[in-house]
Order: C-alpha cells, then structure tokens, then sequence
C-alpha cells in the first residue's frame, strides 16, 4: 500500500489539499478543500455534497466508487 505524508508549502504560501468521491450506484459525489499555511496550521475547510455526476467526470473517476486527491500550493500574496 502506498503512504502519502503531507508536505508543508514554502514560507508565504499556503496549500489546498482536495479530495473527491464519487457514489455512482447513489447518483451521488462530494468534495472537500482543506487549506494550511506553511507552519501546517489550519485556515480553512470546504465541504459539499450533490447529486448527480460532475461534468467530465470520465476523467474524474467517477465510473464507480472511487477518490481523487490533489494538492495545490498558492502564494498568498499573489492575489
């Protein structure tokens, strides 16, 4: 089994890690956002459940039960 270990972003950036579910036999899939700064400290967190198949979703994953994680590191004085 493969273990992932989460990395902190550089200093003045932050990060979103985001996962996906799909619940294809429930016409269901989540998704969820949860963001840290590069001391790894919380900011803040997303959640939301809908009905439904998200558009694209052939390259989503979602052909049955399954989960998608990403990560993305943004500096937070580029905005």
């Amino acid at each position: 089994m493969e273990r992932h270990v989460w990395i902190k972003p550089p200093m003045g950036t932050l990060k979103c890690n985001i996962d996906a579910a799909c619940y294809s036999d429930l016409n269901r899939f989540c998704v969820a956002a949860c963001v840290r700064d590069a001391r790894g400290r919380f900011v803040k967190a997303y959640a939301r459940g809908f009905e439904g198949r998200p558009s694209g979703s052939g390259s989503f994953g979602c052909n049955g039960s399954s989960t998608m994680d990403k990560e993305r590191t943004h500096d937070k004085h580029s905005d």
